[in-house]
């Protein structure tokens, strides 16, 4: 099995068997590839699903690796980690410039199916859109917005952490009501005056 077949199922029974082996008291990393050579998939597999797991769980990417990492300007671009020295890392951004930043300024750049990032759409800007499918020789990802599927350079997408939710305060919530209130009376009253004057 190749690493472009290793599906998210995969790599889930990989990690469910490393924890079973460590509750069973302790399991080395030979140990876990073998048991993920006995289910059929590859070293190389094997390392790649090891390494994306240590990323989740927070540890520092290796030189090489790509990562989201934030910029002057608080977003995340595609940036090739140089180095990691304890909590710092040396990276170069796609688009251009290195920078120095904390390890905790980092996210994986993986775009797996699903995963959601912003892209430059001509017409609309900057807009969320999902990912459909990743291309590594070409540094191009495929992503479906609400309408249609496009292509972006990675060196062109950026990662944007979620919003934190904050509740409308009373006085915002009712104006909201009140403008859509007007806006919908209005409507309602133009839909009847025309009913009426058929």
């Amino acid at each position: 099995m190749s690493h472009e077949q290793l599906t998210e199922e995969d790599v889930r029974k990989v990690l469910e068997r490393a924890e079973s082996l460590q509750r069973a008291g302790g399991a080395s990393l030979e140990a876990l590839l073998a048991a993920g050579q006995e289910a059929g998939l590859s070293r190389e597999t094997l390392e790649a699903a090891l390494r994306e797991h240590a990323r989740e769980r927070g540890l520092p990417p290796e030189p090489g690796e790509l990562a989201f990492a934030k910029s002057a300007d608080g977003k995340h671009y595609v940036a090739e980690v140089l180095a990691v020295n304890g909590l710092d890392a040396r990276v170069r951004f796609l688009n251009g410039g290195e920078h120095s930043l904390p390890v905790g300024d980092l996210r994986p750049a993986r775009f797996l199916p699903g995963e959601r990032i912003s892209c430059p759409f001509p017409t609309w800007g900057w807009c969320p859109a999902t990912v459909l499918s990743f291309d590594p020789t070409n540094r191009e990802v495929e992503v479906q917005d609400a309408w249609d599927t496009h292509r972006f350079p990675i060196a062109k997408v950026r990662w944007e952490p979620p919003r934190e939710r904050r509740p409308l305060g009373r006085a915002k919530a009712l104006l909201l009501a009140y403008a859509l209130g007007l806006a919908s009376g209005g409507l309602l009253m133009a839909l009847l005056s025309r009913l009426l004057t058929r």
